[in-house]
């Protein structure tokens, strides 16, 4: 009885880890991205601006 709610408990808390971590690197994903897009028009604002 205990046994099966342990394994209940350390396989929701795997689960919750797996999750958080996917999050994570979506955000490192999301945040990679903007950094890219925002040195693309700070690159694209010297070569237009600064002839």
């Amino acid at each position: 009885m205990i046994d099966e709610d342990l394994d209940e408990d350390v396989e929701e808390t795997i689960q919750h880890y797996a999750r958080k971590k996917r999050e994570s690197s979506n955000l490192k994903g999301i945040i990679a991205s903007l950094i890219i897009i925002v040195l693309v028009l700070v690159a694209a604002y010297f070569i237009l601006f600064l002839k």
